[in-house]
């Protein structure tokens, strides 16, 4: 995770270099070793994923401008610091504070937070967002009960 704190090494790293050149190398973090992916953690990142690589999309620019390559990868390894997790061991971003980028030389930093619940009160959507199959299995289970009691009283 690039933050607030690493912008400017953030920034030298998007360097266009050769091939062979390191660009963490050129923008001064220290490399920490991976267990289970080739690249390179970077030190002081506060979340540091280790991703298997999935494909990669090209995207051509416009006329004289260059194209962008997106990533995808699997995680298959989390470092989470301590210092950023809230009370339910999620990532507090507000302490985190990352960055990202917006178009052309624009940035924006996270620095508010706050909830909006999908209208309708489908608990099976609200708890699939959260990511906690329990929660979508519990709220699936209660609603085809009552859709079942529902049923039988039309009968």
């Amino acid at each position: 995770m690039a933050t607030w704190d690493q912008r400017e090494a953030v920034n030298l790293s998007a360097h266009e270099l050769a091939p062979k050149i390191d660009e963490l190398d050129l923008a001064g973090p220290i490399k920490l070793p991976t267990g289970l992916a080739r690249p390179s953690r970077v030190q002081g990142s506060p979340a540091q994923f280790e991703c298997r690589f999935i494909t990669s999309l090209r995207l051509l620019g416009n006329g004289l401008m260059g194209s962008i390559d997106a990533v995808f990868g699997l995680v298959v390894g989390a470092h989470i610091s301590e210092s950023i997790l809230d009370a339910q061991c999620g990532i507090d971003v507000l302490r985190a504070k990352p960055i990202a980028l917006m178009g052309c030389y624009g940035c924006t930093v996270v620095d508010n937070k706050f909830d909006m619940l999908i209208p309708g009160g489908q608990r099976v959507l609200l708890g699939g967002l959260d990511g906690s199959a329990g929660k979508v299995r519990q709220a699936t289970d209660t609603q085809l009960s009552r859709d079942a009691g529902s049923q039988a009283t039309e009968i």
